[in-house]
Parts: structure tokens; sequence; C-alpha cells
């Protein structure tokens, strides 16, 4: 489970596509660690799968950011991640044991058409 202390996923933020690493923690909770100095990152925020490194499919909801610790001397920030479901009331759950990455083709780009002469 990705609360369980051993437990890491590569992770977005929804809005500014901002990428970082959950980690769960010894008491159930989620942080999400690893966030560029630089970047911005809001309460709210909501916190996906990113899909990286081919472990978790992409997009899948993880949580909401409730707190950011920033701190001027660190090379990261970090947010606290209120997970998306409380794990102690769940009934059902997915386990996914397998997916298959989708690969993204470039587009090739079309050939532009030659102009159409007008007549005067």
């Amino acid at each position: 489970m990705l609360t369980d202390a051993d437990s890491t996923a590569a992770v977005i933020l929804q809005s500014s596509r901002v990428t970082g690493l959950v980690v769960g923690q010894p008491d159930g909770s989620l942080r999400m660690e690893y966030i560029p100095q630089d970047e911005t990152v809001e309460a709210d925020d909501i916190v996906l799968t990113s899909g990286l490194g081919g472990v978790m499919p992409k997009g899948l909801v993880v949580g909401q950011v409730t707190d950011i610790q920033q701190e001027s001397y660190a090379l990261f920030q970090s947010a606290t991640v209120r997970p998306a479901v409380d794990f102690a009331r769940l009934e059902i759950v997915l386990v996914i044991t397998e997916f298959e990455q989708i690969p993204v083709d470039e587009a090739t780009p079309a050939a532009t058409p030659e102009p159409t002469p007008v007549a005067q």
C-alpha cells in the first residue's frame, strides 16, 4: 500500500506539473519529497501518479497537498499529502499486478498543401 513506510511512487501535481516522490510514513500518512525549491506548491493541489519508472499507470489520484515544508537551507522542499481515500474504511480495492504502457509516437507533421492561385 502507498501508506506503507517502505513504499514510494513517482508523482506529479495536477495543476503545476511539478514532479516528486510520494513516500509512505510510519503513521500511515504520505509525504511528497524531492520537490525542487524553485517550484510553487499550493495547499489543495491534487497529487497524481506520474507514470515515470513504469511501476504504476499515469494519472491515478494519490491525494491532496495539505501542508508545504520549505527550508531555505534545504536542496528540496516537501509536502504533506492527505490520501485520497480513508484506508481504514476501504471495502473494495483494485490490485494492478501488471500493465502495459502505451507508447507515445511523435506525430509526423502533415504535408502542407500548396497555396491555390487566386484568379484576379
